[in-house]
């Protein structure tokens, strides 16, 4: 049905004193299961097939049993091993062939792709055409060698002949050329061996003559033609190599097309989605509980499919059944139901649960996450135009993203496929605060900051950052204010989802010491002038900060002692001061990030913002380390402000996704 999310009912054994039992599965059902699902993959990989999941489940077979319904399976797998082996038999020898053909290329120092293409497949059978392909690789080879140590051989003699010809005082004008195949074998190299050996015994005693002369020039004459053809030799046969390359490609292609084959590989993938199924009826089965012959179990259900499931159980068990709906408890942990997002968002989605799933009664900061992570990178990370990068990566991103399985491809690529919308967002928000600081691949000139407001001593833009870095600190300050003013006003609102009224006080006040505290940085100047707060600022610091601690304090020992409500209060204080002052990282990292790309700035020699044809290189490559390395360090940063210090005031991630069990 897909709707109801199992319990294990074996951690509540004991609260029935005795009378419940584990519903132990048999472990030969749960090891078929297992051999079955491993058979099925090792089909696969013999097939050079990757185990797609199947956008349409199978149906299990109509048993009644695990037992039963395993045996069918494994009826069908053996007749499927049957059909595959043909083809597994030829993929192999095939793939083994090529692997070959390869090593010997490379051997020959030559690059696979240049290749030529065949016409037609011959109409010999797969086996019989890999066969000979094999043995005429293997008369190749031996015929490579033999040139090879024809040219070897060859360029030894050229080198006697042409010792022996400084020693001889007659001048031959013709010199006639011997025809001699190449290879020519080894009688021919015993001859001209032997023959030179006598001609340098002559020349030792002073016997020479034209004819000696002559024979010798005849014979370098006839050796350096022959090496002369031993590079087109040589090509021919590697040309003959890469045409079997090619004709055992087209052997497998072939093999990938038929029909045959699909229908096998679609009955493995049917078997291998079934296993699956099955051992997840396994897990369900485990979660059971018995008492004789009777079955009990527990399962979770949206309220909105409670009917159905009640009427599904009453039919299946035809009426012999027991069902009893109880509310949930304050000790259950209730399965979350979290509703998908869109494409866009999706590399949001897995970093925020990569912390973990919220409640029921939590709210899913996904989109949240989707707002504030890239208005965060933005500041650290922000450039005009090294934002415009990453929002051309990102859109390229997206446009792949519709042309491409992700579940075909590997996890980091899964990974990198789904971040189109946080390259999109972040390359955004890079452009906006890029502006605001006057960055064009770092100070460059290009632009002049925009000041876009004015809140006090804070300005949002209209400054240099290397210049004003105690500007930037304050704006940097003032971000964290409000990010986790934001974070405690998640909390409030989690408190009253979950009817804790007290707890949703105790964070109201912390959002007034917090905004509080901060109001008296800004109006008596920062740590610095401390003395003022408690000089003329008395009132001022009582009602801001000492007012909301007092409260806390009150409100947390009423549920405890007054130590608990005074340690509470100060770990308050100190949190609070440490997560703003974490903020300051914001300021830390795009100084950092602006510093490198002036650097690079400096050595293309870019003043006043006229970038020459020179400097376009070294700006190319500083940009690539500030992308790489720089955004890398500014994503997990992030991050990590995320995890530490902004979700953690709302979201628990202790959360059970719902996962209801869903078969055919």
């Amino acid at each position: 049905m897909g709707v109801a999310h199992s319990i294990n009912v074996n951690r509540e054994r004991e609260s029935f004193e005795g009378l419940l039992e584990e519903y132990a599965v048999p472990c030969e059902v749960a090891d078929q299961c297992s051999d079955i699902l491993t058979r099925a993959d090792y089909q696969l990989e013999k097939l050079e097939q990757k185990p797609e999941e199947l956008s349409d489940k199978p149906p299990l077979p109509p048993k009644p049993t695990l037992k039963e319904i395993l045996d069918e399976m494994e009826k069908k797998l053996s007749e499927t091993e049957d059909k595959a082996q043909p083809f597994i038999e030829t993929i192999t020898s095939s793939s083994n062939l090529a692997r070959k053909i390869d090593q010997t290329l490379r051997k020959w120092k030559k690059n696979r792709k240049t290749d030529f293409k065949s016409t037609s497949l011959p109409q010999k059978s797969p086996q019989e055409t890999l066969l000979n392909a094999g043995q005429r690789l293997t008369e190749l080879e031996r015929r490579f060698a033999e040139i090879d140590t024809t040219a070897t051989r060859c360029s030894n003699i050229v080198s006697r002949t042409s010792q022996i010809s400084k020693s001889l005082k007659f001048n031959v004008k013709e010199v006639p050329i011997q025809k001699v195949p190449l290879p020519p074998g080894e009688k021919f190299f015993a001859f001209i061996e032997a023959r030179l050996s006598e001609i340098e015994k002559a020349l030792t005693a002073n016997k020479s003559n034209e004819d000696v002369t002559k024979e010798v020039l005849t014979i370098k004459a006839t050796v350096t033609h022959l090496i002369e053809q031993v590079p087109h030799a040589k090509a021919d046969i590697i040309k003959q190599t890469l045409e079997l390359r090619n004709l055992v490609e087209m052997i497998k292609q072939s093999i990938r097309t038929n029909p045959e084959l699909k229908a096998v590989h679609f009955d493995l993938l049917s078997l291998r989605e079934m296993a699956k199924e099955i051992e997840e009826l396994i897990k369900v089965e485990s979660n059971m509980g018995r008492c004789g012959t009777t079955v009990f179990f527990e399962v979770w259900v949206p309220k909105a499919q409670l009917e159905k499931v009640v009427e599904e159980i009453k039919n299946i068990a035809k009426g012999k059944c027991v069902i009893e709906e109880v509310p949930p408890s304050s000790k259950d942990v209730v399965p979350t139901v979290i509703k998908p997002v869109p494409r866009f968002f999706e590399a949001f989605e897995k970093l925020t649960f990569s912390l973990g799933y919220p409640r029921p009664e939590e709210i899913n900061p996904v989109l949240l996450m989707a707002v504030t992570f890239p208005f965060l990178f933005g500041i650290m990370f922000a450039d005009v135009g090294q934002g415009a990068i990453l929002l051309a990566v990102g859109l390229i991103i997206l446009y792949f993203r519709g042309k491409v399985d992700i579940n075909k491809v590997g996890d980091i690529m899964r990974y990198f496929i789904v971040s189109g919308g946080l390259f999109v967002l972040c390359g955004t928000s890079a452009i906006i605060f890029g502006f605001l600081f006057g960055e064009f691949f770092g100070p460059s000139g290009v632009l002049h900051p925009i000041l876009l407001a004015e809140i006090g001593p804070f300005q949002i833009g209209g400054f240099d950052p290397m210049h004003e870095p105690l500007g930037m600190l304050r704006f940097a300050i003032l971000i964290g204010v409000i990010m986790l003013s934001l974070g405690l006003v998640m909390r409030v609102v989690n408190n009253f989802k979950k009817r804790r009224p007290k707890n949703a006080l105790i964070s109201s006040f912390w959002i007034w010491l917090l905004l509080g505290g901060f109001f008296i940085w800004i109006y008596w100047g920062g740590i610095s002038n401390i003395t003022r707060w408690f000089a003329e600022g008395i009132f001022m610091f009582l009602g801001l900060i000492a007012t909301p601690v007092a409260l806390i304090c009150i409100v947390t020992a009423t549920s405890g002692s007054i130590m608990e409500g005074i340690d509470f209060s100060i770990e308050v204080l100190i949190e609070s001061l440490d997560h703003t002052i974490s903020f300051s990282r914001l300021a830390a990292l795009f100084l950092t990030h602006t510093a490198l790309n002036y650097m690079f700035l400096i050595i293309a020699g870019v003043e006043n913002g006229v970038f020459t044809l020179q400097s376009i290189p070294i700006i190319i490559v500083g940009s690539i380390l500030a992308l790489s390395i720089e955004g890398l360090v500014v994503f997990v940063h992030c991050l990590r402000l995320h995890w530490v210090e902004l979700l953690p005031e709302f979201y628990s991630g202790k959360g059970v996704p719902y996962d209801p069990l869903k078969v055919k």
